[in-house]
């Protein structure tokens, strides 16, 4: 079970991009729909008028470039564990962080209402700068939002202060190229040489360079590209720039160029703690080159859109009809049929399974409130909401044993319900694919509440553990005990894991599992030196404590023919067995505390034990029965392959000539099976086996005529208690 396997982490690759740009296309999507939707969300109708609002109000230009920084952000947070903050400076395109929140699901939380399906995107698009719905701008009632208003201007003096005396902390600042030309952000500039690397944490400007204001182009875009990259040396910082406009040029610079300012960034704190260097540094900023309104419709009306002031505002009216096609085009571009399924609900990138157990038809995210809510539980910031466990299988499981994400899948989802009832969980499903191993991993995250209550889990501790409204704990026992159930799991499905079975479902811990591993190193490596030396060689499997004394047990159970006889051996070995509540514990003199049955394996446990004093009793009573008895006989037929009746050859032909062919198979297996075994049984001839049945059905007969006897004295003596007890009564 692995909790760092995410392919945000790993290199960047293909599918790493191939992913932020299908978000990158539903943010872009879900921030148009909500400038022009009133219905018909995923427009799979024909689009009409009255799908679309008469009066659109908003922004545009700003929000592709902001949905670009958000999607790389949300990667690099991931990979470096970040602890990092979005300040949007533009101060419109509120669109944005709606989108992007009701794609995390956050959005959903606050407003349950707004769902993350068909009927919330229609709500969610309905509202948006909409009497009685929210405003285009961020608002503090956003989610993620910490936004307090106030003029342009201020983004990079607030990411300043969020920063001092808080070490621990990236702000990633977006500052619109008009902003960057109001007074208070031309001096925020130089904010940096009032940050400490030591004490304090670390601003990272993006200059998001889009060209154009409301109606007018931008300072920065009438100037060179050197001329800016001295500027903003001369403040003292050290920019990076991401120029273009192709999706997946603009996705492969924008990433390659986030890992080596972030790394920057550690490498300037790393030296400054270590070294105690309170010197200033030349701290890394992106200036980013997008067009104005990028993605959205090119030209309308004969007049140039993106790239231009003209996609400041909403790119286009709905005054003519032609503008309708029109929008319909620039939506569909973004391929809304790839991004979300039929229900509305985003589509997990391919190779992934996902499912929710226990949630209803509700998301995950709204069924975890919901039950907290009413349990009045997880309600504190502190407080542990869920739970997140990994299962990663061995690479080789692909090639070698045929596992898929389905059955990987499968496999996850029961693993949750046998170990985790009672609480809702979300199953996903993925393969690694970015190193080419093909690994195959489930996630599963759930609810730390309990909905229900559920049977006694060998992981808890106390009994009430089971009751709806409780939470669940991961222990340290509670994690070793997940980790050999996973093996188990594997074991039964036939994929590689550690035995902890060893073929007899003898239970080995990871602890010993490892400590024999390197117990049998050392041991060959003595051996090894010994066979060098030409001296003999004394042991050479090596032998855990658990299984010595699984030996010793294993010796007195072989000729034990009660508990008493089997307590009295042991204890001739120096080894206690005592019996309580129904489990056996053995106690060795090296040890104060009694090892359980369960650790040493399912062999050792009381109904194991039992039916061998039983097996060994009749062993030593049927040592001098007769090779016809039926004991022999029935311990031989027990000990080989039963014999199978005939198959009918003739209606074997008329179902063709494959099964005549296995028929006749297995009436000459089933014949020479017999004889063998007839044989073994001392039947030497057809005279001896018809001599030994007519034997056993006069047997038989005795049997039946005593069974009758003794039934008769029954039922003689019930109605004569009956007769006791009316007596008594009266």
């Amino acid at each position: 079970m692995n909790s760092n396997d995410c392919l945000e982490k790993q290199p960047l690759c293909d599918e790493m991009l191939t992913k932020m740009d299908a978000w990158w296309r539903a943010a872009n999507y879900l921030a148009a729909g909500q400038l022009y939707l009133l219905d018909n969300p995923l427009l799979r109708e024909p689009l009409k008028r009255e799908h679309v609002k008469h009066k659109i109000v908003g922004h545009w230009g700003t929000v592709p470039g902001q949905n670009f920084v958000y999607t790389h952000l949300n990667r690099v947070i991931k990979r470096y564990d970040l602890d990092m903050i979005y300040i949007s400076g533009p101060g419109h395109g509120g669109n944005f962080m709606v989108a992007n929140t009701y794609m995390e699901g956050s959005y959903s939380e606050v407003y349950p209402n707004v769902s993350q399906d068909t009927e919330g995107m229609k709500k969610l698009f309905k509202q948006f700068s909409f009497p009685g719905g929210i405003s285009s701008h961020v608002a503090p009632e956003t989610p993620g939002s910490i936004n307090e208003g106030g003029e342009l201007g201020y983004s990079l003096a607030h990411a300043f202060g969020s920063v001092f005396d808080n070490p621990d902390l990236i702000t990633a600042c977006v500052v619109g190229d008009g902003e960057a030309e109001t007074g208070p952000l031309a001096t925020a500039w130089q904010s940096n040489k009032f940050l400490n690397p030591i004490n304090d944490g670390a601003v990272l400007p993006i200059l998001h360079l889009n060209g154009y204001k409301i109606s007018n182009p931008t300072i920065f875009s009438r100037i060179s590209h050197e001329e800016i990259e001295s500027f903003f040396k001369g403040c003292g910082w050290e920019p990076y720039f991401v120029e273009g406009d192709d999706p997946m040029t603009m996705h492969k610079l924008m990433a390659e160029t986030m890992d080596t300012v972030i790394e920057k960034i550690k490498a300037i704190q790393k030296n400054a703690r270590e070294n105690n260097d309170a010197s200033r540094p030349k701290w890394p900023m992106i200036v980013l080159r997008t067009p104005k309104g990028w993605t959205g419709p090119k030209v309308v009306d004969g007049n140039q859109i993106e790239g231009t002031f003209r996609a400041h505002q909403v790119p286009m009216d709905m005054s003519k009809p032609e503008h309708l096609e029109q929008l319909k085009e620039w939506m569909l571009s973004y391929k809304p049929e790839e991004l979300f399924d039929e229900n509305g609900r985003l589509v997990p990138r391919q190779n992934y399974c996902i499912s929710t157990l226990n949630c209803g038809d509700e998301d995950f995210a709204i069924a975890c409130l919901r039950a907290n809510l009413r349990y009045r539980k997880n309600q504190k910031r502190e407080d542990v909401k869920s739970h997140h466990y990994i299962i990663s299988f061995d690479p080789k499981d692909v090639p070698d044993h045929g596992l898929t994400v389905d059955l990987t899948q499968s496999l996850g989802e029961k693993f949750c319900k046998e170990h985790f009832p009672g609480h809702q969980a979300v199953v996903c499903t993925h393969p690694d694919g970015h190193n080419g191993s093909g690994n195959v991993h489930v996630h599963i995250v759930i609810n730390s509440l309990r909905i229900e209550e559920v049977p006694f889990m060998p992981y808890m501790d106390r009994p009430c553990d089971t009751q709806p409204g409780m939470k669940h704990r991961c222990t340290n026992a509670a994690m070793e005990y997940f980790r050999a159930e996973v093996m188990e799991m594997c074991h039964d499905a036939g994929l590689y894991q550690i035995d902890l079975l060893n073929g007899s479902k003898t239970r080995v811990t990871e602890r010993e599992y490892w400590a024999k591993k390197k117990g049998q190193l050392a041991l060959d490596e003595e051996n090894a030196v010994l066979t060098e030396q030409g001296l003999p060689v004394k042991q050479t499997k090596f032998e855990t404590d658990k299984d010595k004394i699984r030996e010793e047990i294993r010796m007195a159970l072989s000729d034990a023919a009660s508990f008493e006889d089997f307590a009295e051996k042991l204890l001739r070995r120096g080894i206690t067995v005592k019996e309580s509540r129904g489990r056996l514990s053995y106690l060795t003199p090296d040890r104060t505390k009694a090892i359980t049955a369960r650790k040493l394996g399912d062999d050792f446990d009381k109904a194991a034990v039992f039916a061998i004093f039983v097996r060994n009793t009749k062993r030593v009573r049927t040592k001098t029965d007769p090779i016809h008895s039926a004991p022999a006989m029935q311990k031989i037929i027990n000990e080989r392959d039963t014999v199978s009746r005939m198959v009918d050859i003739d209606a074997a032909k008329e179902k063709g000539k494959g099964y005549e062919h296995w028929a006749k198979k297995h009436n000459l297996k089933n014949a020479s099976r017999a004889y063998v075994l007839y044989q073994e049984m001392g039947f030497g001839s057809p005279e001896a086996l018809a001599a030994a049945c007519d034997a056993a059905h006069e047997k038989l007969s005795d049997i039946r005529t005593e069974m009758k006897s003794v039934e008769a004295t029954i039922a003689e003596k019930k109605e004569l208690r009956n007769h006791v007890l009316n007596y008594h009564k009266t």
